[in-house]
């Protein structure tokens, strides 16, 4: 498969080569155009409750999927929504490199990503993604977990920006401007303060706070909600 990511920063696209035989999944109505004899489908991965992970993490209940069947085909997938501006960025995924990513970034992937969305709700419940809420709160939040071996490509408001933290440098991000991080990363959601009022007085709700090593992606628009 060969790809090329244009307009970062305005209304990217995603053009792709697809060799016989392979198979791109991507976000439901991201196709902008298609060869002719590219076999497209509509799938479902994983099981209702799955499903239901799906619907709350802000990603699609179906996946468009584009097979190669009867030789090469070239497509272009474009993100199709009112940001402004905005960015994609591919990523590799491998089974000993997991990555999480916040909801409703997953753009597209090759079809051995597997992707496990999951709910931030205590310390218990996230131990395996190694991020925790403090004080006590339900934090809320959603993310999606990717794993497998293959090819990602994320979607973000604004541009996108790689920081790498060396071991134990610590960061704070704003929750609407964090991408994705490493599943291993020492990660700790908090309030900006105490205080929610405060909180709400400084326009800021929540943040991620990271500790290194590991490379972050951050974007630098605020989402859409």
């Amino acid at each position: 498969m060969e790809t090329q990511i244009k307009y970062n920063g305005s209304s990217p696209i995603l053009k792709v080569l697809l060799k016989h035989g392979e198979i791109l999944k991507a976000q439901t109505d991201s196709l902008i155009v298609a060869s002719a004899d590219v076999k497209i489908d509509a799938v479902c991965d994983g099981d209702s409750k799955e499903s239901k992970r799906r619907i709350m993490a802000g990603e699609s209940l179906n996946l468009q999927q584009f097979y190669a069947e009867n030789g090469d085909c070239s497509l272009i997938l474009g993100p199709g929504d009112d940001a402004p501006v905005a960015s994609l960025v591919e990523l590799e995924v491998e089974e000993d490199n997991e990555i999480c990513i916040y909801k409703g970034s997953y753009f597209a992937g090759t079809r051995d990503v597997v992707i496990d969305i999951q709910k931030v709700e205590s310390v218990s419940k996230v131990e395996n993604l190694s991020i925790k809420g403090r004080n006590g709160r339900d934090e809320g939040n959603i993310i999606g977990k990717l794993g497998g071996n293959g090819i990602v490509y994320l979607y973000g408001y604004g541009s996108i920006e790689q920081i790498t933290l060396d071991i134990d440098e610590e960061v704070i991000v704003d929750s609407n401007n964090i991408l994705a991080w490493p599943s291993d990363m020492e990660v700790y959601i908090d309030c900006a303060s105490d205080d929610k009022k405060e909180d709400q007085d400084i326009g800021e709700t929540q943040i991620y706070r990271m500790i290194g090593p590991g490379k972050i992606l951050i974007q630098t628009g605020k989402r859409i909600t």
